[in-house]
């Protein structure tokens, strides 16, 4: 439970940095973020744990319950990921992703590629690192692809694109050839930004989103972050002419936040209470942004 709240801590440094941090405090924030990394990758690597998740998993399965089980595994499953990498390349890591974002948002203020280039360069470099450690016999997507989606591989992922594309090429060329585009020309104007955050909320909350466990701000790239069940951080952007660039991101974002106010308090800190993964978490973001959001 330490280490979750630890973690909530770093999912607070981060929505502050995108939302309402200082431009000059980058470099300090960096810092803060990759100490605060190192004191998380400290307690995650533990001999402790090792010791426990040992004992546990050579006692008698019959002995637990599905809970229990659940928790065992994913405790041993974060335990191992942890102890193959070092600490510095955590603290890199950390310290790269604050370079990065600030890189990324000159370089799209800009329309300048080469700011964040050199940055995205370092990233891959880290991240091709840290799979070489998990596992060098497995191929440097799949490794890295497990932390969003357990077992997942580049090669499910091909299978289930060319599922998907039996059905939606067809349909998507049917469209294009026979299909009316419906106008839209009711959503162009000038539309109040704070009106439009007044609606977001509303829309939020007509969706389920618990305000008192929760709020919604404005960055650059819309996100859900945060730091428990009880205080999800989402966000929007908007534009003056297009009521829906805030709108449909803020739907989507309600998505994410429905899931994480959804999570057990009962298992509060436990291993097996965190996201199912990237595709559970997208899954319930389109669904409400696209099944409910954009349907007649």
């Amino acid at each position: 439970k330490e280490t979750s709240s630890l973690e909530g801590i770093g999912g607070l440094l981060g929505w502050d940095e995108m939302t309402m941090m200082p431009p000059q405090a980058a470099a300090s924030r960096a810092a803060q973020k990759a100490a605060l990394a190192s004191v998380i990758y400290s307690k995650q690597t533990d001999p402790e744990i090792g010791a426990l998740l040992a004992r546990i998993q050579s006692a008698d399965a019959k002995d637990l319950d599905e809970l229990q089980k659940a928790t065992v595994r994913e405790a041993a499953r974060a335990y191992r990921k942890a102890t193959s990498v070092s600490d510095e390349l955590v603290r890199k890591e950390s310290e790269l992703g604050s370079k990065g974002y600030h890189a990324w948002v000159k370089a799209r203020q800009e329309k300048d590629w080469s700011i964040f280039a050199p940055v995205l360069k370092e990233w891959i470099a880290a991240r091709r690192e840290r799979a070489a450690m998990i596992d060098s016999l497995r191929p440097v997507y799949d490794v890295l692809a497990d932390d969003y989606s357990a077992s997942l591989t580049a090669e499910r992922i091909t299978e289930i694109f060319d599922e998907v594309k039996e059905g939606l090429v067809p349909l998507l060329t049917e469209v294009l050839e026979k299909g009316k585009a419906p106008d839209n020309s009711w959503l162009q104007g000038d539309f109040d930004t704070d009106k439009q955050a007044a609606l977001c909320k509303e829309v939020a909350v007509a969706l389920g989103f618990d305000l008192d466990k929760g709020r919604l701000d404005v960055s650059v790239h819309p996100f859900t972050g945060g730091a428990h069940p009880t205080d999800v951080r989402m966000t929007t952007r908007f534009k003056p002419h297009d009521i829906m660039e805030g709108l449909t991101g803020a739907i989507h974002e309600t998505g994410h936040a429905l899931y994480e106010q959804g999570r057990n308090l009962e298992l509060d800190g436990l291993p097996v209470n965190a996201a199912a993964g990237m595709a559970i978490h997208e899954s319930q973001s389109l669904l409400w942004e696209r099944m409910v959001g954009l349907s007649r």
